[in-house]
């Protein structure tokens, strides 16, 4: 009955027991509530960056559900059905400001990945609070220049559980997945003039935690001042961007 009448039955409020939804319940809920389209999360970020209608295209997933595949065929068709843009249209005398070689090139490169290859994304929260007394501990009794950071304990967890799970330590080459025997641990790195470089830790899951910040200050200090080795620009096996205080993210290199 829900079906017919088009109403989403996560929106209705159950008065049976339990909280069960009753058919009393859909009879009164009204038919015009506006109900959400089916459709999978990477269908609704591809829809909202193309600027296609969900409601408009027919989903050729499961109970109707619309898939990325839907959303890239009606961008690709003529007779694709757009949402009107909401952004303000800029003045005719408007001229786009430079943008640094570099940045236009990520945004090139990450525009085209987040296009053509399937996207997931998983999160979870971690208690440091073990970690964090056991860094401070530590360093009460170190120099500065010797003291570790809250980095270096992050990249030798993502190290290690890369070593455990070795499905997802390798990097991609002619359309497959090369498995790879060690850990490089690629690390995100912000130049200062502009855009974002990579470079790998190579060894990271068995290298100590004083080599592995050693290693760390002395990749970040290359990096930004363009004196990067070519061995550490090359296969990456997983990559770490550091979120500030957003959090971490480890992704697959």
């Amino acid at each position: 009955m829900a079906e017919q009448k088009g109403i989403d039955l996560s929106s209705v409020h159950g008065s049976g027991k339990g909280g069960r939804i009753t058919r009393s319940d859909v009879e009164h809920t009204p038919a015009e509530r506006p109900h959400r389209v089916k459709a999978s999360p990477l269908a609704r970020r591809l829809a909202m960056s193309s600027g296609v209608d969900l409601t408009a295209l027919r989903g050729t997933g499961r109970g109707g559900t619309i898939r990325a595949d839907d959303v890239r065929a009606a961008t690709a068709g003529p007779a694709s059905r757009t949402v009107e843009s909401r952004e303000p249209a800029r003045p005719s005398s408007a001229t786009a400001e430079p943008v640094h070689p570099a940045r236009a090139a990520i945004a090139t490169l990450m525009s085209r990945a987040n296009r053509d290859i399937p996207h997931y994304y998983l999160s979870t929260t971690l208690d440091l609070a073990v970690a964090m007394a056991w860094l401070r501990e530590r360093n009460a009794s170190r120099p500065v220049a010797e003291r570790l950071v809250p980095a270096a304990l992050l990249l030798k967890s993502v190290a290690l559980a890369a070593r455990q799970v070795p499905e997802l330590n390798g990097y991609w080459k002619d359309e497959a997945f090369v498995p790879s025997p060690g850990v490089r641990l690629g690390v995100a790195v912000s130049l200062r003039g502009g855009g974002l470089v990579a470079p790998a830790l190579a060894d990271a899951d068995t290298m100590p935690l004083p080599e592995l910040m050693a290693a760390l200050k002395g990749l970040v200090s290359r990096a930004r001042s363009g004196r990067l080795r070519a061995s550490e620009t090359a296969d990456p096996t997983l990559t770490v961007t550091n979120l500030g205080d957003q959090g971490w993210r480890p992704s697959s290199g």
